[in-house]
């Protein structure tokens, strides 16, 4: 750029001057060309001017337009004070309040026949009459059931004349001659019963099965006994009871759910370690256990079929069922 005087300005000076110095604006740009002697104004964006209904109005149109008249504010009305108007009360009668209500007339009721001759309950009645309750095992099969549960092999029958012709085919000597095992009770029946708050439900039953049994094998060779929980467990409110005691080559007959139905809160809920032990103590005591469960056999815990003979206690149970698996009798070590 030459500085020789203006009109040696030309607009290649202009271009250059607006190319190496920043130009925000249009304002800027003709600052930087008033500078140079060039008379450059910055042109403004006409404003545009709508009316009401969008259309752009001049400004002239704008000064004739007159304008709108100021509304007058409306001010409320006064409410009017609302005035309560008090009715004196109606003297009260002078003889007082009589009521309209007639008591209804009393028609004697007849009752029937049927009901006025019924004679009162005898209490000394048989309960199971009164309750019409069917016992868990039918009364034939009963009887059947509780002896094949409880009974104990015996070499007292028949000579066995098939193992006899064995040992003289075998040639050897028949010193003693053997005989078929029956089935006996004359070694007796420990009952155990469960009076857990699971078991109550079946109260009569058991008061029901323990008199059955002990009809059975007779007064001398019958024993009972309760428990809450197992046998081995020792009351945890109220007297404490006599120590359980386990005779030797007695059979036990235990009728417990094992805590199957019991609340999950009882107190009378035990572990699997009680059942446990009480099986190992009779097994020491060569006692075999059968196990009456009145729940069905899916509901069984694992611990109850590998440690004791679990029958089903329920009408459908019969003896020949249960001969599959007692089979004659219990066999007993070092018991003829």
């Amino acid at each position: 750029m030459s500085h020789e005087g203006r009109n040696a300005i030309s607009l290649g000076d202009l271009a250059i001057a607006v190319k190496r110095l920043p130009t925000r604006d249009m304002a800027h740009l003709a600052k930087i060309a008033g500078c140079l002697g060039f008379g450059l104004e910055a042109v403004e964006p006409p404003k545009s001017h709508k009316g009401a209904r969008g259309k752009e109005q001049s400004p002239e149109q704008e000064a004739l337009k007159e304008p709108s008249p100021a509304k007058p504010q409306v001010k409320p009305a006064p409410k009017k004070p609302r005035t309560q108007v008090s009715l004196p009360k109606p003297p009260p009668p002078v003889d007082g309040y009589v009521s309209q209500l007639k008591p209804l007339p009393r028609n004697e009721v007849t009752l029937p026949i049927k009901i006025d001759q019924a004679a009162p309950l005898k209490l000394d009645v048989d309960a199971a009459k009164q309750s019409n309750r069917e016992p868990v095992f039918g009364k034939r099969e009963e009887r059947a059931i509780l002896s094949t549960a409880v009974a104990v092999q015996t070499a007292a029958g028949h000579v066995d004349l098939e193992r006899v012709i064995d040992r003289l085919i075998e040639q050897k000597l028949v010193d003693r001659l053997p005989r078929r095992p029956l089935p006996t009770l004359k070694y007796g029946v420990q009952l155990l019963l469960d009076r857990s708050e699971s078991m109550l439900p079946y109260a009569q039953d058991l008061e029901t099965l323990e008199t059955n049994l002990k009809k059975l094998t007779g007064s001398s060779r019958f024993s009972s006994g309760s428990f809450k929980g197992t046998p081995l467990a020792t009351p945890r409110y109220g007297k404490l009871r006599n120590p359980l005691k386990i005779t030797r080559n007695v059979p036990i007959l235990l009728v417990t759910d094992f805590g199957i139905s019991a609340p999950l809160l009882s107190r009378d809920r035990v572990g699997p370690g009680g059942w446990l032990t009480f099986a190992k103590l009779a097994e020491k005591k060569n006692c075999p256990v059968v196990a009456l469960i009145p729940h069905k056999p899916r509901y069984w815990p694992d611990l109850a079929r590998a440690n004791y003979l679990c029958i089903h206690w329920d009408r459908a149970t019969n003896a020949g069922d249960l001969r599959k698996v007692v089979g004659i009798g219990h066999r007993l070590e070092g018991c003829r």
